[in-house]
């Protein structure tokens, strides 16, 4: 059983709840301050975000954390689900060299999916927390590449 929790306040949850919890940090701006940011955006900061800007999470993200996601790895969901299984086989290759980006591109999937998580049959809300267990144990995982090909193939 997956049990998906969302909170403000983190610290508010039982010590012993929080110890049994993956922590995925989702960034919390209105469409108004995402609006007025996207408006003072030098071209080279658009240059750099390129498809990341029309997408709110990437947004936040990179505005909590200076990170984007590089554009050879921006990747919807949808685009993912319409490849055949050789070239999610190469995309896992890619995306392998590194980690943080990968990391990064499925919880964008994530995201897009949860936006859509009342349409969701059965299936693809399984697939939602099969990411969400393997986006928490690639960290430990020695050979990226692997486990990406392994996860994709799944997915």
């Amino acid at each position: 059983v997956t049990f998906i929790l969302l909170t403000n306040n983190f610290w508010e949850i039982l010590p012993t709840v929080r110890s049994r919890c993956q922590v995925l940090n989702f960034v919390s701006l209105t469409g108004g301050d995402l609006a007025k940011y996207r408006a003072e955006l030098s071209a080279e900061e658009r240059l750099l975000l390129n498809k990341g800007l029309d997408n709110d999470f990437l947004l936040k993200y990179y505005l909590e954390t200076g990170k984007v996601l590089q554009d050879k790895f921006y990747l919807t969901y949808k685009e993912f689900k319409a490849m055949d299984k050789f070239v999610r086989l190469e995309f896992a290759r890619n995306i392998a060299a590194d980690k943080e980006q990968a990391q990064l591109c499925i919880l964008t999937w994530l995201q897009e999916l949860w936006q859509d998580a009342e349409e969701l049959g059965k299936k693809e809300i399984e697939k939602m927390e099969l990411m969400i267990e393997n986006i928490g144990q690639m960290k430990y995982n020695v050979n990226l590449r692997l486990f990406l090909e392994n996860l994709f193939i799944q997915v």
